[in-house]
């Protein structure tokens, strides 16, 4: 049995922002191996999410990246880059993509909350292929009932960043 390491960089909770940095060394065993780094921020004055994922490596890879939902939630585009995951009381959350140029697949699937009991679901699939090193991201902008979804999609714009592929 393989032991796989996960070695925790950073985390700085700070009056702004808390911070979380990661990497694990799980595809190593890969004939061109690879390292992947996760970092998670968040913004506090924005309440927004912040995640950057890098490969970093050698070769051509496919990446799979997953978002599994709540039940009871729709999906909607909002531009190119965006999508919103909506409730039905008028709650949503947008995501925004960074160095990620694919539409995610919706596939259906089921949550279980309790043993014995499953509720149908979603999950927002990105898959696509890249050379190392690699990074991409996602914006994570939570939109109350009764918010301005535009005003919420500017403060997405503000805190959209450039990752460098």
């Amino acid at each position: 049995t393989e032991i796989y390491t996960l070695s925790l960089h950073d985390a700085l909770p700070i009056y702004e922002r808390d911070v979380v940095i990661a990497e694990h060394y799980g595809y190593q065993r890969l004939l061109a191996p690879v390292t992947h780094r996760r970092s998670v921020e968040f913004i506090k004055s924005e309440r927004a999410w912040r995640i950057e994922d890098s490969v970093t490596g050698k070769g051509s890879h496919k990446y799979s990246l997953s978002f599994h939902t709540a039940p009871d939630l729709m999906i909607d585009d909002i531009d190119a880059s965006t999508l919103a995951v909506k409730d039905n009381d008028g709650n949503c959350l947008l995501i925004r993509t960074v160095g990620i140029h694919e539409k995610p697949s919706v596939i259906r699937a089921f949550v279980s909350r309790d043993y014995g009991n499953r509720q149908a679901s979603l999950i927002l699939n990105w898959t696509f292929e890249g050379t190392t090193p690699f990074a991409m991201g996602f914006l994570l902008v939570p939109v109350e009932k009764g918010e301005n979804i535009e005003t919420r999609l500017e403060s997405a714009a503000r805190l959209n960043w450039n990752v460098s592929n």
